[in-house]
């Protein structure tokens, strides 16, 4: 009887590991499935706001609270965070001692701090695009970028855009609604004189992963 309780207890115990597991699971599974639906659903709306754009052969102005230069002209705006990267030291510890004779031992730990560099979010605010500028006006930090000192501007995900500058040895990622269209946004007003008027850039505007 004893035996057959024993057994018993194992497989609740087994069975019970494996329901946890199983659940564990499906909420990894459910998650990366949002990201998916996300993604898709940003690329459609990525691929018809370009071709609404083409139709139109013209970015729209915006208005803006922020104060502009003479000749500038806002396309863009939205609330935004702002990420950079940040170090963070972490402390690792070891066994240094040795054993003298039974119950005596001579030494101690030892430990070490190694640091490595994180994504961390370090404003929020509004991130507005111009035909000159990026400007982020944020609670704690502000942000302006001279488009002419872009390096590069990526959109590493649906929901951000990673920008390099001339002047910043580190690059800066914006947390944005649709990175795709923020991304091309910046690429248009870079390039073109006269963003509202793209009626001879239709073979460069198109949509980019």
């Amino acid at each position: 009887m004893d035996v057959v309780i024993f057994f018993l207890v194992i497989f609740g115990a087994v069975f019970g590991c494996y329901k946890l597991y199983k659940k564990e699971q499906d909420k990894v599974r459910a998650r990366a499935q949002l990201e998916e639906d996300l993604k898709n659903y940003s690329i459609k709306d990525a691929k018809s706001w370009i071709e609404n754009l083409k139709t139109n052969n013209r970015l729209q102005p915006v208005q803006t609270g922020m104060l502009l230069k003479d000749g500038e002209t806002a396309y863009w705006e939205e609330d935004a965070k702002l990420l950079e990267t940040r170090a963070v030291r972490q402390y690792q510890s070891g066994y240094t001692g040795f054993r003298l004779a039974k119950g005596v031992y001579v030494g101690g730990s030892k430990g070490y701090s190694t640091s490595s560099q994180e994504w961390q979010v370090v404003a929020r605010g509004k991130l507005c695009i111009t035909n000159q500028r990026i400007i982020f006006d944020g609670d704690s930090h502000d942000r302006n970028i001279p488009l002419k000192k872009v390096i590069a501007i990526n959109a590493n995900n649906y929901d951000s855009i990673e920008v390099s500058t001339e002047t910043r040895q580190k690059s800066m990622i914006f947390s944005v609604k649709n990175g795709y269209i923020v991304a091309l946004i910046i690429r248009i007003c870079a390039k073109v004189k006269n963003p509202s008027d793209l009626s001879e850039m239709q073979s460069y505007i198109q949509f980019g992963e």
